[in-house]
Order: C-alpha cells, then sequence, then structure tokens
C-alpha cells in the first residue's frame, strides 16, 4: 500500500485588474478539468479518460488555500474524484499553511496532524513559491518552480512514514497519466 502526496498549483486565474478576488478563468476552468480527470484516470477511477479499475479506490484528502483560485481548483478535482469512485475523507481550507508566501513548515505540521492512512491520496492545493519550497522541505531535489504549471504539480509517494516522500511524477498538461505507472493496489 502506498500514500499519495499531490502538490497542487492552482489553475489560471483571471488578472487581478479584471477580478481583485482572482477565481477562475475560463482556461483555468478547463486546466482544472483536465488536471482532475488525469488524476482520476492516474487512480483507476472513472473519468472522461476512461473506466475504473478494480483496484479498491483510494480515499481522498484535499486540503486548499483560503485564495478563490485554490478553493476552486481543488473543488474541481474532488468533484471529479468523488463521482470516479474516491470516498472523500476530508475537504477544507487552510489559509495560513498554503498561503502563497507561508513557511513550508506549516504545511509540513499541518500533514502531520492529518493522520494519513495508506491508500490515500492527499491533496494540498496552492501557489508558488511554498509549494516549491515544500517539496524542497520533503527531499524532493529534482524539481524547480517550472514543475509547478497552472492545475499542475508533483505527484510524490510513500511507502512508509520512515521511507519519507518520492516524486512519482510531474503532474502537467500532457498525458502523465497514461505513461506513468499506475499506483499499487
Amino acid at each position: 500500500m502506498t500514500t499519495r502526496l499531490l502538490l497542487l498549483r492552482h489553475a489560471t486565474p483571471l488578472p487581478e485588474d479584471q477580478d481583485p478576488a482572482r477565481p477562475l478563468s475560463e482556461e483555468g476552468i478547463a486546466e482544472a478539468d483536465l488536471t482532475a480527470n488525469a488524476v482520476a484516470a492516474f487512480l483507476g477511477l472513472d473519468s472522461k479518460f476512461g473506466r475504473a479499475s478494480t483496484n479498491a479506490p483510494p480515499d481522498v484528502v484535499i486540503v486548499h488555500s483560503g485564495k478563490a483560485r485554490a478553493e476552486q481548483t481543488a473543488a474541481r478535482l474532488r468533484d471529479v474524484l468523488v463521482l470516479g469512485g474516491a470516498t472523500l475523507i476530508g475537504d477544507s481550507a487552510d489559509g495560513e499553511a498554503l498561503a502563497p508566501n507561508a513557511d513550508p513548515a506549516l504545511a509540513i505540521a499541518l500533514m502531520d496532524t492529518l493522520h494519513v492512512q495508506q491508500n490515500t491520496l492527499l491533496v494540498l492545493t496552492g501557489h508558488l513559491p511554498m509549494l516549491h519550497k515544500l517539496a524542497a522541505a520533503l527531499g524532493i531535489a529534482d524539481c524547480s518552480a517550472d514543475s509547478f504549471a497552472p492545475a499542475g504539480g508533483l505527484l510524490l509517494q510513500s511507502v512508509s512514514a520512515q521511507a519519507g516522500w518520492s516524486l512519482a511524477n510531474v503532474v502537467d498538461k500532457t498525458s502523465w497519466w497514461m505513461e506513468a505507472p499506475p499506483p499499487p493496489p
């Protein structure tokens, strides 16, 4: 059994001069939909890319920053994963730990409080530069801020708490979910 951690950057928002709250743009909505369906396909769930596998569907915990663009990206992911067969065991906002300039130690402390079990996908939806700094703090040395395209990020995995996190894949607008090995049952 494997625990997976998705460090997901929000999709493309409207410019601040158009809407100071910066909700998702039409492009951002499409990006969030593509990523949500790609993650569902990777996890073996029903998605617009295929039917569910026979593996047990994962439990999902989603935490997002309090900003509209991150909340909307996380909501699309949540809706697609649940519709695809995943069990949502947590969905919340944390504006402090996942803020754009937050100290990654806050996100690590947040992760520790969630007590995520095996066969669970933990999704942290946030912003740059925090997500890149968090990846580095988790020991992922072979990534850059460029790994976090809009509605993209890093999929990490851990086989045990002692093993720490390793990079499973870079989530982007390519067909990474088709090329990556499926998660272990």
